[in-house]
C-alpha cells in the first residue's frame, strides 16, 4: 500500500493554490477545475505527486473534520475512607493500551497532601504522567488528563471514583497532522555518500493553524507481469489535510475538495 500526506495552506480558488492535478497528462490545473469526465488524475502537493488514478478505480472517499479533542477528567472522593487507614490514589496510565501500564501511587494524610505529590509528579518532563493536573475541594481529588491521553484510578476502601468526561481524541491538529506527516513523508532531502538521508526537508505544517482530513482511497490497476493474472492492483491512500478556513476546507458545502472529488468520481 502506498499513502501520501499532502498539506493545503492556500487556495484562492483561481490560479495560486498548494493542491493542483494533471488530467489526462494534461499541464497541472487548480484543484478546483477537476470534475466528473476526468479520465485520468495525478495529484500534486508539497513538491510531490501521486500516480494517475482513474475514477473508477476510486474505493471511497472520506471526510474527517477537524476536532480539538476533549481531555478525560475523573475526580476521587476520599471522604469515607475510614478513619486510620492510610489515604492513597494510584493513577494508571492506559494511552498505550499494552499490558504493562505505567502506574504512580500517591499516599498522603488526606486530600491536599496527595494532590500536592501529584503536582510534583505531573511537572515532570520526564514523568509518564508529564502534563496531568490535579484539583483538590476537602477530600475530592479531580484529576485531568492531556488531550489524547486516557487513565483510570483506584484508591483506598471507601474512596469514590466518577469518571466525569470521557476521552476523545483530537484530529486535524498541527502534532497530529506532523505525525501524519512524519510516518509517511518519507525520508527526503540532503544524503551523505551512502545514501542515508542526514537531513529533511522543510515540513509545509504551519503552526496554530487547524486542519480537515480527507482520504481517498483506490486500488489502481496494471497489467500483471507474473503471466498468473491479466492485471494486479495496488492500494493507494491520498490523505488531503486542508487548512480549515480555505474556500476548498473539506466541510465547505459546494467547493470543498469532499464534493470536488465525490463529483469527480460520480
Amino acid at each position: 500500500m502506498a499513502t501520501q500526506v499532502f498539506v493545503i495552506n492556500a487556495h484562492d480558488g483561481a490560479g495560486a493554490s498548494d493542491l493542483n492535478f494533471s488530467t489526462n497528462y494534461a499541464a497541472d490545473a487548480n484543484i478546483a477545475g477537476i470534475a466528473a469526465g476526468n479520465p485520468t488524475v495525478s495529484f500534486a502537493a508539497n513538491g510531490k505527486r501521486t500516480v494517475d488514478i482513474e475514477p473508477e478505480e476510486v474505493i471511497r472517499v472520506t471526510s474527517i473534520p477537524f476536532d480539538a479533542g476533549t481531555a478525560q477528567v475523573s475526580a476521587i472522593n476520599l471522604t469515607a475512607v475510614a478513619a486510620g487507614t492510610t489515604e492513597y490514589v494510584k493513577i494508571i496510565n492506559t494511552t498505550l493500551g499494552t499490558m504493562n501500564l505505567p502506574m504512580k501511587t500517591f499516599e498522603g494524610a488526606d486530600a491536599a497532601a496527595i494532590k500536592a505529590l501529584m503536582d510534583v509528579e505531573f511537572a515532570k518532563s520526564d514523568s509518564e504522567f508529564a502534563g496531568f493536573s490535579a484539583a483538590v475541594s476537602n477530600e475530592i481529588i479531580t484529576v485531568t488528563a492531556p488531550i489524547n491521553s486516557s487513565f483510570r484510578l483506584a484508591g483506598a476502601e471507601g474512596a469514590v471514583i466518577t469518571y466525569t468526561t470521557a476521552m476523545e481524541p483530537s484530529t486535524g491538529t498541527v502534532a497530529d497532522v506532523t505525525e501524519l506527516y512524519d510516518l509517511y513523508a518519507g525520508y527526503d532531502g540532503i544524503t551523505n555518500r551512502v545514501g542515508f538521508p542526514v537531513k529533511r526537508p522543510a515540513s509545509p505544517i504551519v503552526a496554530g493553524t487547524d486542519y480537515d482530513l480527507l482520504v481517498l482511497e483506490a486500488v489502481t490497476k496494471a497489467s500483471s507481469k507474473d503471466g498468473m493474472s491479466a492485471q494486479k492492483g495496488e492500494l493507494v491512500k491520498v490523505i488531503f489535510a486542508v487548512k480549515k478556513s480555505l474556500t476548498i476546507g473539506v466541510d465547505t458545502a459546494t467547493t470543498g475538495l469532499a464534493a470536488l472529488l465525490n463529483g469527480w468520481i460520480a
